[in-house]
């Protein structure tokens, strides 16, 4: 313990380490103890079992004159003042660089702490607070960065072993858990003593959502404080801030509450459909859409971003970062849309809008190579890697019997051997998903294609093959047919299993199973080829459970 605090001071953290009080998720009772009474819910209010209310909307406060600091106070608060005008809130469109940047905040850090120690209990003491609380929080990734070299080099050698490393990044954990214990009590203390539409105010909500955010993973927190800055009026106090309507739809994309996301940022869209942030709105509401499975929601998105997102590039005053946006989805639409055609069975359209977004993409290619510039990396990896993928399945497997049944070239592991050929006469839905055992993105997947089969026996059938890498000893091949037979049984899965043990993966490649990550294909009830899926993963459940709906019909 000596050593980490001996570690605290040399690293320019001093004050980190202060006592801190409970873990306050929610703002605790601001000094108003009218209009801000509701702004300012205590976590023990939660506790209780009530839920914290938004403030009601206020007006910002008259500006009062504050009483004079002695020479030296002043000239603190006069140097925090300038670093202050030069830090940005968000990290995007920089004008200097991060470098830069990161020196003021140090210096920002420092003087903050000295002038807390040196003018204690004056008028501008929660103004500090707040502003200290942020830019340690802008300084997270660096300050665990410093805490982990520093402890590196006290242990003084060149390579560290596994039990050094686990016990440097214990220690580092703990010391960031009181970083943003610190961070946390700035930010309360800044609450208590301000008032509902003052700056001080905003800025301490603001650092308390971000923390809840970007740090505690606490969503509901992050709401909660998230609909109280927008409440105080405090967009307009803190321009440059972070838009709090999109990160109150992140947060329940998070939590996955998606049907709660896509309401919210439908309402956002109502009156904030001309803002430049509107990009992001539709973002957010593009995730929410695709985690329910509302594809036809999500062509209709993609259509209005076809209409509109051209014209508002032409706004010059947009800043980088979201006309990039605006560029980026303006180009990958008709891939969506393409998606969304296929997941509602309009194959032709599918094919039609992936085509359509490999040519431009192409076109695209063809002009930036003119100018000795290369394609964005966004563009070439969906047209590489999906657009062309999705294109070669609709051209080559779409509404086909596959040409090679499972009789050879597939050792069955766990259940009742499947064959296409049986399956086609039983008129039955086949579902395959290829994945390794222990491959946890797709271990959901295939937990709903499990309780698909249990709901419909006699009409759907559901496999999960994996593969056997050549050259690998016997012991090996046991450990991989132990470790898929476990994993079926831990999670009580019922469906077929088994391994492609034929060469060069035969099996899978003659249905177009991608080897290495996870993939999906359906097969209708008259045994022909009618869904592929790249990395199935949590996101994609509603779209399996939609297609499914619409194959056993």
């Amino acid at each position: 313990m000596k050593k980490t605090l001996t570690f605290v001071v040399l690293f320019g953290c001093l004050g980190l380490l202060q006592s801190c009080q409970p873990s306050a998720r929610v703002p605790v009772d601001s000094k108003d103890e009218g209009s801000g009474s509701e702004a300012g819910k205590s976590v023990v209010d939660g506790a209780a079992g009530g839920k914290p209310e938004a403030g009601p909307e206020v007006e910002p406060s008259k500006v009062e004159a504050a009483p004079a600091l002695s020479a030296e106070c002043q000239a603190l608060y006069d140097e925090l003042s300038k670093l202050r005008a030069g830090i940005p809130y968000v990290f995007h469109d920089l004008e200097r660089s991060p470098r830069e940047i990161d020196d003021d905040l140090k210096k920002s850090i420092g003087l903050a702490d000295k002038f807390l120690k040196t003018c204690p209990g004056n008028a501008y003491t929660g103004e500090i607070k707040a502003l200290f609380a942020r830019h340690l929080s802008s300084r997270y990734k660096r300050q665990e960065s410093s805490y982990r070299d520093a402890l590196k080099r006290q242990l003084g050698v060149a390579k560290l072993s596994r039990a050094q490393r686990a016990q440097i990044e214990a220690q580092v954990k703990a010391l960031m858990k009181k970083y943003l214990d610190r961070i946390e009590e700035l930010g309360q203390e800044a609450l208590s003593a301000s008032r509902p539409g003052e700056r001080t105010h905003c800025d301490g909500l603001s650092v308390l959502a971000d923390l809840s955010f970007n740090y505690l993973g606490d969503n509901e927190s992050h709401i909660e404080l998230s609909r109280q800055y927008i409440a105080a009026g405090c967009e307009e106090l803190l321009e440059g801030n972070q838009d709090y309507h999109f990160n109150i739809g992140m947060s329940f994309l998070r939590a996955g509450q998606y049907e709660e996301a896509k309401q919210h940022i439908l309402k956002v869209l109502k009156t904030r459909s001309d803002r430049p942030q509107y990009v992001i709105y539709n973002i957010c509401l593009f995730e929410a859409m695709y985690a329910l499975g509302d594809h036809e929601g999500l062509e209709n998105l993609m259509i209005r971003v076809q209409e509109e997102y051209d014209e508002r590039l032409k706004d010059g005053k947009l800043p980088k970062s979201i006309w990039a946006q605006y560029s980026q989805w303006s180009l990958i639409s008709d891939f969506w849309l393409g998606f969304a055609s296929y997941a509602l069975g309009d194959v032709e359209s599918a094919r039609a809008n992936y085509r359509r977004y490999i040519d431009k993409v192409d076109q695209m290619e063809q002009e930036l190579a003119q100018t000795g510039k290369q394609l964005p990396s966004v563009a070439r990896i969906y047209r590489d890697f999906r657009a062309k993928d999705y294109m070669k399945y609709l051209d080559e497997f779409q509404g086909k019997v596959p040409s090679r049944d499972f009789d050879s070239g597939v050792d069955w592991l766990v259940g009742k051997p499947v064959s296409f050929a049986q399956s086609r006469k039983d008129s039955k839905v086949v579902a395959i998903l290829f994945r390794q055992p222990k491959n946890r993105r797709a271990l959901s997947f295939l937990k709903l294609l499990d309780s698909l089969q249990k709901l419909n026996p006699e009409k759907f059938t559901a496999i999960t093959l994996s593969f056997m890498p050549k050259g690998i000893t016997p012991e090996a091949r046991q450990q991989r047919a132990d470790n898929l037979r476990k994993e079926l049984q831990d999670n009580e899965l019922g469906v077929t299993a088994g391994f492609d043990t034929s060469d060069k993966y035969e099996v899978f490649r003659s249905l177009h199973a991608t080897v290495g990550s996870a993939s999906f294909i359906m097969f209708d009830s008259a045994g022909q080829a009618a869904w592929y899926h790249v990395d199935p993963t949590e996101r994609d459940l509603n779209t399996l459970q939609r297609v499914a709906d619409r194959l056993l019909q």
